[in-house]
């Protein structure tokens, strides 16, 4: 599904099928983010990821296309997938996210980021999920995140895979939803 490169076409595809250019903005911002703190994932740079997830949004966007989001929603929903682990990872903060992209992106990024923990367990605790379910779409960020983690860790025989596996019945339990089905049905080939 991924390569170690983006393909800035389609980038520009979606910039103009939704009539703004935050996607490339966000990628610009999210991949140099990410370069500036010299992180990788596993042997990668850390855009290796970041276009994983960008896949598995665009693979799964018509799931959430409808009435309810305009075209600039959903470009910035997709533009998230390359500002996910700004906060988390990468040393911005919300403010940071919001100068540079918009509020629909700083909102997801910040839903998108673990709480403050010593271990998995608390920075992915009740509270998290709670909040990560009021802005909308930011499940279906976290979700693509998953996906493309688990996906590397099976393929890869990584440590990972295991933990993946523990935390699943959970990570469904909060956020799971019948028009999400087709990403859980894809993410129990990776997990059970």
């Amino acid at each position: 599904m991924s390569s170690d490169v983006i393909d800035i076409r389609k980038i520009n595809e979606l910039d103009t099928k939704y009539g703004n250019d935050i996607i490339s903005k966000s990628y610009v911002y999210g991949v140099g983010s990410h370069f500036h703190v010299n992180q990788y994932y596993d042997i990668h740079h850390y855009d290796f990821h970041l276009n994983m997830v960008f896949e598995y949004v665009l693979k799964y966007i018509h799931l959430v296309e409808h009435d309810d989001y305009d075209n600039i929603y959903i470009a910035s929903v997709i533009a998230s997938s390359f500002t996910h682990d700004l906060i988390e990872d990468a040393r911005q903060t919300y403010n940071d996210v919001l100068k540079k992209t918009n509020k629909i992106i700083a909102e997801i990024t910040y839903a998108v980021t673990d709480e403050k923990g010593k271990n998995r367990k608390q920075r992915k605790n009740a509270k998290f999920y709670r909040e990560l379910k009021k802005v909308p779409l930011a499940d279906f960020i976290k979700i693509c995140d998953r996906l493309a983690n688990a996906k590397f860790s099976y393929e890869n025989k990584s440590r990972m895979s295991e933990t993946y596996k523990n935390e699943y019945i959970h990570f469904k339990n909060m956020l799971y939803k019948d028009e999400y089905k087709p990403m859980f049905d894809e993410l129990d080939t990776f997990i059970l």
